[in-house]
């Protein structure tokens, strides 16, 4: 075989790996990524908790229902948004590591005609979608987005009372 030859072969194969990379990274809908049939039309409620990492501490878990307009608004910042792979989830499905200090949130999405569910968690800087398989994934302007879903979230959550402890003026 010539040097030609392993030349072509060469370029063929890397333009084959270029176009299954291609397929495999490319976004797509939130629902692509849910167990099952789901759409967000039909969603009746959502599971949320969001906060700063820190150890010992849990932040209770929030049910927001149909009847309450929260849930449209954070069904809105998903609906319509591309989410894909990253090339690291294509080898690694390594769970993201929270350090104390790192913002995180959680959306689990109740699709109530097939009862399926669509998870998204964003710890630190991670962002992934769980429904059939749980992919690290990432979507356009990701860090602003994410901000935006947890300060939603955080917004769910009852201001906190004043502690006895300490004194009013």
């Amino acid at each position: 075989m010539s040097l030609r030859h392993a030349a072509l072969i060469a370029v063929i194969l890397l333009a084959a790996l270029l176009i299954v990379g291609l397929i495999l990274l490319r976004p797509m809908a939130p629902e692509n990524y849910a167990d099952g049939i789901f759409s967000f039309d039909a969603v009746t409620q959502a599971y949320v908790t969001a906060g700063t990492f820190q150890y010992d501490s849990a932040v209770p878990v929030l049910t927001v229902t149909a009847d309450d307009p929260a849930l449209q608004k954070l069904i809105g910042l998903f609906e319509g948004r591309g989410f894909g792979r990253t090339a690291g989830s294509l080898f690694s499905q390594a769970e993201p590591v929270s350090r104390v200090g790192d913002s995180y949130w959680s959306v689990t999405f109740l699709c109530s005609i097939s009862q399926s569910t669509l998870t998204a968690e964003f710890v630190g800087s991670t962002l992934r979608l769980t429904g059939a398989d749980t992919v690290t994934v990432t979507t356009q302007n990701r860090d602003r987005w994410a901000r935006e879903v947890g300060e939603l979230i955080l917004s769910f959550y009852p201001e906190p009372s004043p502690d006895e402890d300490t004194p009013t003026n």
